[in-house]
């Protein structure tokens, strides 16, 4: 398969900046509504540190008719296993896409606090016991959303890419929040000290 190389670039960052994997590490892929493309970049990327994959990939429309008739008994399982494979993760890489930011927008809200309710565990290991890092993927939905054209959200890849290459060798897990094409959307985490860069404030800090 031909893949862009701003994808590799990226995948490296990802995994090589971001997450810092080591070898014999594992690491969850979750692909929310992204080219299958990247997805293998990230996992060439991560065999190519000696680490070890793990692919989730997700549609909207499914997850959607999925928590529409969302049961306890049907999500309390789900998120037992969940739990039970994130415990044995040490890095975790999401990816988010979407061409509808309103897909979700019909699901009762109880529906949905149930479905938090029971991932929460899943959520909270996730957070405080893995290297994780979240982005959002470039596409028409986001760019309308943001009132520009849709080269300016995928410039976005080019400028993250440009960012990681400049502060690599600072080695800080780089946290990206907000929009994708703002450079100042972003946070640092290193040993528990954070610093915020750019004015703004994330409409969103939801990550499950």
């Amino acid at each position: 398969m031909i893949i862009d190389t701003r994808y590799h670039e990226l995948a490296k960052g990802l995994t090589g900046f971001s997450c810092e994997l080591k070898k014999g590490e594992r690491v969850l892929i979750d692909a929310f509504d992204v080219p299958e493309a990247m997805v293998i970049a990230l996992i060439r990327a991560t065999r190519a540190l000696g680490a070890h994959p793990y692919v989730n990939i997700h549609g909207a429309r499914v997850s959607r008719e999925l928590m529409l008739g969302a049961e306890e008994a049907q999500y309390a399982p789900h998120a037992e296993v969940e739990y039970a494979r994130m415990q044995k993760m040490d890095a975790y890489i999401a990816l988010r896409g979407s061409d509808n930011i309103f897909e979700n927008s019909d699901i009762p809200s109880a529906k949905v606090q149930l479905v938090s309710k029971l991932m929460k565990p899943v959520l909270d290991h996730r957070v405080n016991k893995t290297k994780w890092v979240v982005l959002r993927w470039p596409t028409s939905a986001m760019a309308q959303h943001s009132a520009v054209v849709r080269n300016g959200t995928v410039g976005g890849i080019n400028q993250w890419n440009q960012l990681v290459s400049k502060n690599a060798q600072e080695r800080w897990r780089v946290v990206l929040l907000g929009q994708l094409q703002f450079l100042g959307r972003f946070r640092r985490v290193d040993s528990g000290l954070r610093r915020r860069f750019g004015s703004f404030r994330p409409r969103c800090r939801h990550l499950a």
